[in-house]
């Protein structure tokens, strides 16, 4: 479960998120908030951009670390991932933003059957730049 202050209400009002991924608001008193902050039970989330197997982007906050944010995220300390599911669960896996938005030529490499897997990682790394 995560939760952040909401910029939108009044301070106090936090959102929040439960293991099915239902979004729920709550009003907690200002100096609990700052007490857990005090004692680093509060954490900064980063909003993050996801493509997975579905049409379109899904937007989410994700508890990061510092280095995560600066190795895989923008100036505006925005996350960029892909999601891909194994035995029924999502997986999820932070990329670079070059990655995220070649990501449809990537899979297109990666199905292609004429390539060896060595082509398919030299012909990937020539499309992000590494």
């Amino acid at each position: 479960m995560w939760w952040q202050k909401s910029d939108k209400k009044p301070d106090g009002t936090i959102r929040w998120h439960d293991k099915n991924g239902k979004t729920h608001e709550t009003w907690i008193p200002p100096e609990k908030i700052y007490e857990w902050e005090k004692q680093g039970l509060a954490k900064e989330v980063y909003k993050r951009l996801i493509k997975g197997p579905w049409d379109g982007v899904k937007e989410d906050f994700w508890d990061l670390t510092e280095e995560q944010v600066k190795k895989f995220g923008n100036a505006d300390k925005l996350v960029y991932a892909i999601c891909h599911y194994e035995n029924g669960e999502p997986k999820y896996a932070l990329v670079s933003k070059r990655f995220w938005e070649k990501l449809d030529e990537i899979e297109k490499l990666l199905v292609n059957p004429s390539l060896t897997e060595e082509q398919k990682t030299a012909e990937i790394k020539k499309l992000v730049g590494e």
